[in-house]
């Protein structure tokens, strides 16, 4: 009778532990994918970096300058007006590259901004090689000079390139750094949900 009142406790004890440490070996897997989120989000991040095709974007500029003595409208307001409809196909239709300028602007890939206190207009191009973004660059000069050398007779403004795009450096996309960056970031944001959901089924019915 004695034997079988100590075997149970002995049983129970046995089992107290292999729960044990059953619980430390899921703790410590659990925290080693906490850590690991973070790096495999980063090395992610790289793969993507790595395998997408780079982008160059150049930058040329066209400055209006006024012909007459109005003042009714300001070369200013000329510049700002342009840049609205520098990549309109009204505009890149003047151009003598005008079928590679549709199908660029068909792809988003050109853009045009004016400086807010000087009458120019900042065009850019993107495309997969430094030589490919200058020359389009330079075509939506052209056709921007054209399509405003086209109206300067009655608006009393003319425009000239003032700087023509040269073959950028380094690509524009993709960035390492920041595709790294928020692949960590993305890794850290995983394991804090992980975290959370783990405490929460830990805690008792009553307290969730």
């Amino acid at each position: 009778m004695t034997d079988v009142d100590t075997g149970v406790p002995e049983q129970a004890v046995v089992r107290t532990q292999r729960a044990r440490r059953k619980s430390r070996t899921g703790t410590a897997l659990f925290v080693l994918l906490l850590l690991a989120l973070p790096v495999v989000g980063g090395l992610l991040g790289l793969l993507v970096a790595t395998i997408t095709p780079p982008t160059y974007t150049a930058h040329a500029f066209v400055l209006i300058t006024s012909t007459g003595d109005t003042t009714d409208v300001s070369a200013g307001d000329i510049a700002q007006a342009t840049a609205r409809v520098a990549t309109s196909d009204s505009v890149l239709a003047e151009g003598d590259s005008s079928r590679r300028l549709l199908v660029a602007a068909d792809d988003d890939r050109l853009t045009a901004s004016a400086s807010p206190d000087a009458p120019l207009v900042d065009l850019s191009a993107s495309a997969a090689t430094p030589a490919a973004a200058a020359d389009l660059a330079n075509a939506l000069a052209a056709a921007v000079d054209a399509h405003v050398t086209s109206i300067g007779v009655d608006a009393d403004v003319r425009a000239s390139v003032f700087a023509s795009a040269s073959r950028p450096r380094r690509p524009t996309s993709p960035n390492p750094v920041v595709d790294v960056a928020a692949g960590v970031a993305l890794g850290v944001l995983l394991a804090a949900v992980a975290f959370v959901l783990r405490r929460r089924e830990r805690q008792p019915a009553g307290l969730r």
